[in-house]
């Protein structure tokens, strides 16, 4: 079973990916759209935000969008192909996946290693499972917002 102290690792480098990758890009950049079907970049990040929904209640951390908020990046909506209702703009998009990042470490710091065995709700999987699940799924996506900011001329960012 994975420690706390691991997924505090490994969301800070997702969250630092995320912040590096955007530094300097406009909404407009942020809705570029691929020759082919794909989502735009900010589509992507509001996923992960919509995403994070499940882990901060993991960690007895309170969500930073309702429901209503989520609908527009949740799995399976249409594809953001321009600026139209319910798309939030970058910037606003960026404090509120910094807000999240703050109450799922803030979250993760309380949790202990028999809290991350207790099962989650989904499936077989314990909280800890379910945890790793959802970096697995946050990296995956972060993969993809490297790609789109390079698409709209950014140069990609790594750390190490």
């Amino acid at each position: 079973m994975i420690q706390p102290n691991s997924l505090i690792k490994m969301f800070n480098y997702n969250g630092e990916l995320i912040n590096k990758q955007t530094t300097g890009m406009t909404h407009e950049e942020s809705l570029l759209q691929l020759p082919f079907e794909a989502n735009c970049l900010n589509w992507v990040l509001g996923h992960i935000i919509s995403s994070r929904t499940f882990p901060l209640r993991y960690v007895g951390e309170q969500p930073v969008w309702t429901d209503t908020q989520r609908a527009r990046y949740r799995n399976g909506s249409a594809n953001i192909m321009s600026d139209d209702e319910g798309v939030v703009k970058l910037k606003v998009l960026l404090e509120t996946f910094n807000l999240s990042q703050e109450r799922l470490l803030n979250g993760l710091r309380r949790v202990s290693y028999d809290d991350m065995c207790r099962p989650s709700g989904n499936g077989e999987n314990t909280i800890g499972d379910s945890l790793v699940y959802f970096h697995f799924h946050e990296a995956h996506h972060i993969g993809q917002i490297i790609y789109l900011a390079q698409f709209a001329g950014k140069k990609g960012v790594w750390i190490s």
